[in-house]
Protein backbone atom coordinates (compact mmCIF):
# COMPACT_ATOMS: atom_id res chain seq x y z
CA UNK A 1 0.00 0.00 0.00
CA UNK A 2 2.79 2.46 0.85
CA UNK A 3 4.63 1.62 -2.40
CA UNK A 4 1.48 2.33 -4.41
CA UNK A 5 1.07 5.65 -2.59
CA UNK A 6 4.71 6.62 -3.21
CA UNK A 7 4.38 5.68 -6.89
CA UNK A 8 1.27 7.86 -7.14
CA UNK A 9 3.25 10.85 -5.88
CA UNK A 10 5.71 10.80 -8.81
CA UNK A 11 3.39 12.10 -11.54
CA UNK A 12 1.85 14.55 -9.07
CA UNK A 13 5.25 16.04 -8.22
CA UNK A 14 6.24 16.14 -11.90
CA UNK A 15 3.01 17.97 -12.74
CA UNK A 16 3.43 20.49 -9.91
CA UNK A 17 7.03 21.18 -10.96
CA UNK A 18 5.96 21.68 -14.57
CA UNK A 19 3.29 24.16 -13.48
CA UNK A 20 5.60 26.01 -11.07
CA UNK A 21 8.50 26.27 -13.54
CA UNK A 22 6.36 26.53 -16.67
CA UNK A 23 8.29 23.81 -18.48
CA UNK A 24 7.72 20.24 -19.52
CA UNK A 25 9.92 17.35 -18.39
CA UNK A 26 10.34 13.97 -19.97
CA UNK A 27 10.31 11.15 -17.43
CA UNK A 28 13.38 8.91 -17.23
CA UNK A 29 12.87 5.59 -15.44
CA UNK A 30 16.63 4.97 -15.02
CA UNK A 31 16.91 8.30 -13.21
CA UNK A 32 13.84 7.33 -11.16
CA UNK A 33 15.43 4.06 -10.06
CA UNK A 34 18.57 5.92 -8.99
CA UNK A 35 16.43 8.53 -7.21
CA UNK A 36 14.57 5.84 -5.27
CA UNK A 37 17.88 4.32 -4.12
CA UNK A 38 19.13 7.71 -2.92
CA UNK A 39 15.88 8.37 -1.04
CA UNK A 40 16.06 4.96 0.63
CA UNK A 41 19.66 5.63 1.70
CA UNK A 42 18.63 9.01 3.14
CA UNK A 43 15.84 7.34 5.10
CA UNK A 44 18.03 4.51 6.38
CA UNK A 45 20.79 6.88 7.50
CA UNK A 46 18.38 9.64 8.57
CA UNK A 47 20.64 12.08 6.72
CA UNK A 48 19.72 14.31 3.82
CA UNK A 49 22.55 14.04 1.32
CA UNK A 50 23.54 12.76 -2.09
CA UNK A 51 24.70 9.14 -1.75
CA UNK A 52 25.04 7.93 -5.32
CA UNK A 53 27.59 9.44 -7.72
CA UNK A 54 26.15 11.43 -10.60
CA UNK A 55 27.27 9.92 -13.88
CA UNK A 56 26.19 11.12 -17.30
CA UNK A 57 23.50 11.21 -18.50
CA UNK A 58 22.40 12.06 -14.93
CA UNK A 59 23.79 15.55 -14.47
CA UNK A 60 22.17 16.88 -11.32
CA UNK A 61 20.09 15.94 -8.32
CA UNK A 62 17.86 17.79 -5.87
CA UNK A 63 16.75 16.35 -2.54
CA UNK A 64 14.32 17.27 0.22
CA UNK A 65 12.93 15.84 3.44
CA UNK A 66 9.54 16.87 4.82
CA UNK A 67 7.08 15.81 7.48
CA UNK A 68 3.89 14.55 5.85
CA UNK A 69 0.96 16.73 6.86
CA UNK A 70 -2.39 17.25 5.21
CA UNK A 71 -2.95 15.84 1.75
CA UNK A 72 -0.50 14.73 -0.93
CA UNK A 73 -0.57 18.04 -2.77
CA UNK A 74 0.23 20.12 0.31
CA UNK A 75 3.15 17.82 1.13
CA UNK A 76 4.49 18.03 -2.43
CA UNK A 77 4.07 21.82 -2.46
CA UNK A 78 6.22 21.96 0.71
CA UNK A 79 8.95 20.08 -1.17
CA UNK A 80 8.75 22.42 -4.16
CA UNK A 81 8.86 25.44 -1.86
CA UNK A 82 12.09 24.14 -0.28
CA UNK A 83 13.68 23.95 -3.72
CA UNK A 84 12.19 27.27 -4.84
CA UNK A 85 13.82 29.09 -1.89
CA UNK A 86 17.26 27.93 -3.06
CA UNK A 87 18.65 29.59 -6.18
CA UNK A 88 20.88 26.57 -6.83
CA UNK A 89 18.04 24.04 -6.62
CA UNK A 90 15.64 26.20 -8.61
CA UNK A 91 18.27 26.72 -11.33
CA UNK A 92 19.01 22.99 -11.53
CA UNK A 93 15.32 22.23 -11.97
CA UNK A 94 15.09 24.84 -14.72
CA UNK A 95 18.28 23.80 -16.55
CA UNK A 96 17.39 20.17 -17.31
CA UNK A 97 14.62 18.61 -19.38
CA UNK A 98 14.53 15.03 -18.14
CA UNK A 99 13.87 13.81 -14.61
CA UNK A 100 13.26 10.78 -12.48
CA UNK A 101 11.62 10.97 -9.06
CA UNK A 102 12.17 8.69 -6.09
CA UNK A 103 10.57 8.66 -2.66
CA UNK A 104 11.09 6.79 0.59
CA UNK A 105 8.73 7.08 3.54
CA UNK A 106 9.63 6.58 7.19
CA UNK A 107 6.30 5.54 8.67
CA UNK A 108 7.49 5.74 12.28
CA UNK A 109 8.75 9.31 11.92
CA UNK A 110 6.19 10.38 9.27
CA UNK A 111 8.95 11.74 7.03
CA UNK A 112 8.99 11.68 3.25
CA UNK A 113 12.43 11.60 1.61
CA UNK A 114 12.51 12.91 -1.96
CA UNK A 115 15.16 12.76 -4.66
CA UNK A 116 14.85 14.10 -8.21
CA UNK A 117 17.59 13.11 -10.67
CA UNK A 118 17.96 15.45 -13.64
CA UNK A 119 19.55 15.22 -17.07
CA UNK A 120 19.00 15.89 -20.74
Amino acid sequence: MIIEWLNSLCPKLQNLLQIKLQKEYSYNFTFASQAVQNSIQMMESQRTEHFEPLNPPTLAEVIATVTVEGNDESTLVKIINIWDKSNKHRDLLRDYNSLGIGFAYDLGRNILYTTVRLGD
